[in-house]
């Protein structure tokens, strides 16, 4: 919201305009050697280097047996990165956790990951985003935690978390300050009333 249709659609063109970005919708189920195959030609004829899939569901929805197809896909992502030398950034949706909801803010763990255990497996790092879109502060609700659950160059990313905030006149999250943090910690333990 905040937007006229005009500015919306003057913002998609200069988008579409940048000659750095490439755009690929693959709505719905598309096949993964398409969707391989033209990673591979923005790499190799445009020098593309960063690429982001989103997501990871989309492409194996379509299989017989969803998770061998995602082992599949998992371990051909992770050797297509390395042949081209790129970060793949992939989007995964997550499965119902143990106890809690993630819609009220349950800790993400890797096995949760949907599919099966090759998402982790694969994966150089993993992360999720918690955020308790039921809780009565606005503000609390706004604040999503960027937990590291797997850093596989180091290891000393595991278990790290950023705490994010989202500016909606901008759209922009960020990191939240230190009397940020302070506010959302005593509005959580119920040391101060909701925030305005």
């Amino acid at each position: 919201g905040g937007y006229t249709a005009e500015e919306l659609e003057a913002s998609v063109d200069k988008l579409i305009s940048l000659e750095d970005v490439f755009l690929f919708s693959h709505f719905g189920s598309k096949d993964f050697n398409s969707i391989a195959d033209n990673i591979r030609w923005l790499a190799l004829t445009h020098g593309v280097t960063q690429v982001y899939l989103d997501n990871l569901t989309a492409i194996t929805a379509h299989a017989v047996d969803e998770r061998r197809e995602l082992d599949k896909v998992c371990e051909q992502l992770a050797s297509l990165a390395q042949e081209l030398n790129i970060h793949l950034v992939v989007v995964s949706h997550l499965t119902t956790p143990a106890k809690g909801s993630h819609e009220e803010g349950a800790r993400v763990k890797a096995r949760e990951f949907r599919g099966s255990r090759s998402v982790a497996m694969w994966s150089s790092f993993l992360f999720g985003l918690e955020r308790n879109c039921q809780h009565e502060d606005p503000f609390v609700r706004s604040v999503t935690t960027l937990r590291c659950l797997k850093d596989r160059n180091t290891g000393r990313g595991n278990g790290k978390t950023v705490l994010l905030g989202f500016d909606e006149a901008t759209g922009v999250q960020y990191e939240l300050s230190k009397e940020e943090i302070e506010l959302y910690e005593a509005v959580l333990n119920g040391n101060s009333s909701y925030s305005e």
